[in-house]
């Protein structure tokens, strides 16, 4: 597969396996971007905007995983929010910084980790449907049981790819349909 960008936050410490990353890209002459807040693109009719790493989160007391990118995106007639590993932190960091966002689709943070997906976030963020990136029996545990029930206390409909596979969402203008399907 043909990669034309690589996307990492603006001011983020690279570990080894992301200097290796970057070390392909370059070969493969695929472009490095960094990006922060405010950034934003247009693909076709879809709009895509970096909520965060803002500029300075990425100092000694903001974890790795709250300087994760936060992108938000208006694709198929809904309201896209795909939240990285960000923690609990960084959640209400978001909230505080966006009090108005509102998403239809959420990629649950952080694989469905316990630290994620807290009640202050789903209340403000309302999601209808969460999607979660989890390996089937990931030495982690991932989704947390907790996380799935603050889902669903929230009414939100959870598709997980540990228990069905790819999730896909084919659109057309403004609108779309969502499947799954096993490997």
């Amino acid at each position: 597969m043909k990669v034309k960008s690589v996307v990492f936050p603006q001011g983020a410490e690279f570990s080894e396996a992301e200097k290796d990353l970057i070390v392909q890209a370059k070969n493969n002459k695929s472009e490095i971007v960094f990006t922060k807040a405010g950034d934003s693109w247009l693909i076709g009719n879809s709009v895509f905007q970096v909520l965060s790493p803002l500029d300075g989160e990425m100092g000694d007391d903001v974890g790795k995983n709250d300087g994760s990118i936060v992108l938000f995106a208006k694709v198929g007639g809904l309201n896209w929010l795909f939240t990285g590993d960000l923690e609990e932190q960084g959640e209400g960091q978001l909230i505080k910084s966006y009090p108005k966002l509102r998403a239809d689709v959420l990629k649950i943070a952080h694989h469905g980790s316990k630290t994620s997906s807290t009640d202050l976030f789903l209340a403000g963020v309302k999601p209808r449907i969460g999607v979660i990136s989890a390996g089937r029996n990931n030495r982690y545990g991932h989704p947390h049981n907790d996380v799935m029930s603050r889902l669903n206390d929230y009414n939100v409909k959870v598709l997980r790819t540990d228990m069905q596979g790819a999730v896909t969402y084919f659109f057309k203008g403004d609108s779309g349909t969502f499947s799954v399907q096993l490997p």
